[in-house]
């Protein structure tokens, strides 16, 4: 991993709640699909808390990083693509400039130009396999899945061209780079055909379920 982006990236807050609830119900039908409806929110709730995601500016910008919103994102997209994965994760992602991004591009991928966003993975996919190998599935400190990382001019730029909102494109982008970390990969056709669906497929439901909370 890119030591810069451990060194800039201040850690959020842990999250993590320690401890079991305790809760009493009555044997009854009523009581059984009640205790059944708290049970599913208080998964939930962990799922949530069980990744931590860590949002730097590097470079000074006129853009409003919507941070609440990014992590919400991100956290989702972990939520279902991980399924009922128990070990804590965490996730850096910061946004900087065209300069800086093509500076990552020709350090790391021996490329000479700005891209919109970079990926760059610590675990291989299939992630909870990796985990498993490692040993670590219950242990309780986070261990980085990655960092990604977006160039906010780029965003400007492309939002406009795609005639959508800046938002929109943040929340485009950082999908994009979410799944990369998951493994999927778009250097083929077809590969591009179904991450592009996943990551159409997970916004929609993203935003269906804040539209509901």
């Amino acid at each position: 991993m890119p030591h810069w982006l451990n060194a800039m990236a201040s850690p959020l807050e842990r999250s993590m709640q320690s401890g079991t609830q305790a809760v009493s119900i009555c044997a009854d039908a009523h009581g059984v699909k009640q205790f059944a409806i708290m049970l599913r929110g208080m998964i939930r709730k962990k799922m949530r808390h069980a990744f931590r995601v860590t949002i730097a500016v590097e470079s000074p910008s006129q853009m409003r990083i919507p941070k609440r919103l990014i992590t919400s994102l991100v956290r989702y997209i972990l939520r279902h693509e991980l399924g009922d994965c128990s070990h804590p994760l965490e996730v850096s992602i910061v946004f900087c400039d065209d300069e800086r991004i093509a500076q990552l591009n020709a350090q790391y991928l021996d490329r000479n130009c700005a891209t919109d966003v970079l990926s760059f993975p610590q675990l291989s996919p299939p992630i909870k396999e990796s985990l498993e190998e490692l040993g670590i599935m219950d242990a309780s400190e986070p261990i980085p899945l990655g960092d990604v990382v977006i160039s906010v001019q780029t965003v400007a730029r492309q939002a406009k061209r795609y005639k959508h909102s800046v938002e929109d494109e943040l929340v485009r982008l950082t999908a994009h780079g979410i799944l990369h970390l998951l493994g999927y990969d778009d250097a083929t056709v077809h590969g591009r055909r179904k991450m592009a669906q996943r990551e159409r497929m997970l916004i929609r439901s993203w935003r269906r379920e804040r539209m509901r909370a």
